[in-house]
This record gives structure tokens, sequence and C-alpha cells, in this order.
């Protein structure tokens, strides 16, 4: 059988050449193709901190509804971990129950973004994470110059994670 791989372009598969030659029965006797859907990374916007389940995780809440934001570039301790605690706390006095802007860099499933949020003051909450030694960058979702600089002075300065 032979595989529609896009209106008008017939491909076929060695070994399973059609019976018929005639590109409309091939096209016939196909399974319908599905489109797939992308998900659209929403536009900047704003909402209000609900929730900090860690240092890179808020629930934030708008108009449109509840949303979960992993913070863009970084990655937080996780209970348990040295430090959990402190980038949580951190995070919370920053944003709880605070107007924030959210500046989506990518959708991590359907209910979450990856974003950077920007606190009322205009500084970059990932940045500050970052500056006290509070999150590591995450190497494998970014190549942003400042999250290397950053860490890199947070190491050199032995601020938080880098003071053991």
């Amino acid at each position: 059988a032979s595989v529609d791989t896009h209106p008008g372009n017939t491909q076929v598969i060695p070994g399973q050449e059609s019976s018929s030659d005639n590109p409309s029965e091939q096209r016939a006797k196909q399974p319908p193709i599905l489109s797939k859907t992308r998900a659209v990374l929403p536009p900047v916007f704003s909402a209000t901190v609900v929730g900090v389940a860690a240092g890179d995780i808020l629930t934030v809440r708008n108009a449109q509804g509840k949303r979960q934001i992993h913070l863009y570039g970084i990655v937080a301790p996780s209970d348990g971990q040295s430090w959990a605690k402190q980038s949580r706390r951190f995070t919370k006095d920053r944003v709880f129950q605070k107007t924030v802007t959210v500046i989506p860099q990518a959708l991590t499933d359907e209910s979450a973004i990856s974003a950077q949020v920007i606190l009322p003051d205009g500084q970059n909450l990932g940045h500050l994470l970052l500056q006290h030694g509070l999150a590591r960058w995450d190497v494998r979702t970014t190549d942003m110059p400042i999250l290397s600089e950053l860490e890199h002075a947070a190491r050199t300065e032995r601020n938080g994670l880098w003071s053991d």
C-alpha cells in the first residue's frame, strides 16, 4: 500500500506496491490523515501568584484561570534536598499574593508553562534565585548566557547551594 505523505504526493513503500496506479484509488484505501495540532504558546500576561510548590514552581491565577509556571532555564532543589526550603521560602516571600508578569518560553504540558517571571519591581525571579545560589542553571533547556553568568557568580561567591 502507498502512504499519502502530503495531498497529491504519494509515496510507495517498497514491497507493498499497490495493484492500482490510480492515485485517487490509492488514497481512498488509506486511513484519513489526522492533523496534529500544536498547543500555542500564550502571549505575555499578568497574574497573581496563588501558590508556591517549590523555588521554581508557582501557581498563578488570572481571568483565564489557574496555570502552573515552571521558571524557565533554572532548577531549584526538590523537597528533601539541601536548600529546598530556603529556595521555596525565597520565592514565596517575593511573589505570593503578588501580581507578576509571566513571559512564556515553552509549554511543559497541557496546563504548565515554562516562563520567565518578572516581579512587580521589574526583577527576574529566576535570575534572583540563581544569584542567591538557590537554583541551578538548567543547561538542558536554554543556553542564555546570563544564566550561566549568574550561576558562576553565585559559585564564586559561595552563595546558597555553593556554600557547602
